[in-house]
């Protein structure tokens, strides 16, 4: 008698467990690639900006606040190569700002900007002039009864005049720097008649493609108000806080026509009450991101002219 032989049935388990197991390691490959990529975005981000700093031209254009203590100091460098300095720091920061420079291997600059002839801003003017080729140097008119320590900036001047160069005093809707797709205009008004120096600032727009920085100097209420009745397009992405967040600038009606997504504090340890908490609150309630380089650093902001990233303790 035959015997049938029934077949067993075929297990596809084994295979499917095979299977699994190589999707899971595949998956957890791609896992530890993204984050060896993206978890180190910061030193990407340093390696970048030191090209910027070496006058690539990479298409890439980058905006540092830097962390000079009570006082305010940016760089700022362009897809084509230009550099912009726009304040210098208080004398107290020297040796950190020429540290900085050396660091992003900026020996020369197209333009160097004072805002205004406060020591937190102007304080190392001679030691930037040593330390880079300045193409052009930009200062505010202002009356001499302003000005806090009038022979010590003869010294300054003194200094310029030793590197050839001819203080430029800009005026309002003046274009001082310009290239393929950026640019940087004067908003501010040097006819007016202020009771500060502060108010005299020299006010910058920068616009590289749609991205724009809207930078203010120490200019507080008065010139905040000049601005709004000016006509000027004032809407920016990025505002540098005017006089480092003092309670008498960054009114509710300026913040609303700037509507800015970040603002930037330049403050250090001081006794002045700055920032205030009042700009802190309009800050705030306007819903904006706000960074200081008395807390975060160095902040700096990369752009390409569609997005922009922020890096903070950068140095």
């Amino acid at each position: 008698m035959s015997t049938l032989s029934i077949p067993k049935r075929r297990s596809y388990r084994p295979n499917f467990i095979l299977i699994l197991f190589a999707v899971i390691v595949i998956a957890a490959g791609i896992v530890c690639i993204y984050f060896a990529v993206h978890g180190n975005l910061s030193s990407i981000s340093q390696n970048s900006l030191a090209v910027y700093g070496n006058r690539s031209g990479s298409g890439e254009m980058t905006v540092d606040f830097l962390d000079v203590g009570q006082g305010s100091a940016a760089l700022l460098c362009f897809p084509d190569g230009k550099t912009l300095m726009v304040d210098s720091g208080p004398p107290s920061s020297k040796n950190k700002l020429l540290s900085y420079l050396n660091e992003r291997d900026v020996d020369a600059l197209d333009c160097l900007v004072i805002t205004h002839q406060h020591g937190d801003h102007a304080g190392n003017v001679s030691a930037v002039l040593s330390a880079c080729t300045v193409k052009d140097i930009i200062f505010p008119i202002a009356p001499v009864n302003l000005l806090i320590d009038p022979a010590r900036f003869e010294g300054i001047y003194e200094d310029i005049a030793d590197k050839g160069l001819v203080i430029h005093n800009p005026y309002k809707g003046e274009v001082i720097l310009s290239g393929d797709g950026y640019s940087v205009t004067v908003l501010s008004d040097d006819t007016g008649d202020y009771a500060t120096l502060n108010d005299y600032s020299i006010i910058l727009r920068v616009v590289v493609g749609n991205v724009s920085f809207l930078m203010m100097g120490d200019a507080e209420a008065s010139t905040e108000q000049q601005l709004l009745h000016s006509g000027l397009y004032l809407h920016s992405d990025v505002l540098l806080v005017g006089h480092h967040g003092n309670r008498n600038a960054d009114s509710i009606p300026f913040l609303t026509a700037v509507s800015p997504s970040i603002a930037v504090i330049s403050v250090g340890e001081n006794t002045f009450g700055q920032p205030s908490n009042s700009v802190i609150s309009r800050l705030s309630e306007s819903d904006i991101d706000v960074y200081r380089t008395d807390e975060d650093g160095t902040v700096s902001i990369e752009t390409n002219g569609v997005t922009y990233k922020v890096d903070c303790g950068i140095l």
